[in-house]
């Protein structure tokens, strides 16, 4: 397979527009964040660089397939949020969401994006003494 490239950094650098916001209204710390940009990838799709039998079309193997690679122009999107709740000094609550996307606003790359979301829920216990320089922390997260 041929190497990919992404052109993140061009997102990040050139075209990014970061929002970011810590909120203590209230007795739940809130956090969030939103990246957005623009990148370029040369196999979107990410076919092999060689032809292959589909076996799966045709189990005698007598179906040929030739991949095409398809370049494009893709959008980036990463939101994270996180909410704390303090129960004591000592134990706080926490919940995280994280969500990444790539958007392809091409009509013929539109099954060339990908979403993913990550869902975190647990306990953050402070060890240590209180006063002394530093703190470590202990989670769960089942």
């Amino acid at each position: 397979m041929k190497s990919n490239y992404l052109f993140v950094a061009v997102s990040t650098v050139l075209a990014s527009s970061a929002v970011a916001a810590a909120e203590t209204a209230s007795d739940i710390e809130t956090e969030w964040s939103i990246e957005s940009g623009i990148g370029y990838e040369t196999n979107a799709y990410h076919a092999p660089d060689h032809d292959y039998i589909d076996y799966f079309a045709d189990p005698a193997g007598t179906v040929t397939v030739t991949p095409e690679e398809q370049a494009g122009v893709f959008i980036p999107l990463k939101v994270k949020t996180q909410l704390v709740k303090s129960i004591d000094d000592q134990v706080s609550l926490s919940t995280k969401y994280r969500f990444r996307g790539y958007y392809f606003p091409e009509t013929a790359l539109n099954d060339a994006g990908s979403t993913d979301h990550e869902l975190n829920l647990g306990a953050d216990f402070k060890l240590g003494d209180k006063g002394k320089k530093g703190d470590a922390y202990a989670g769960v997260c089942p």
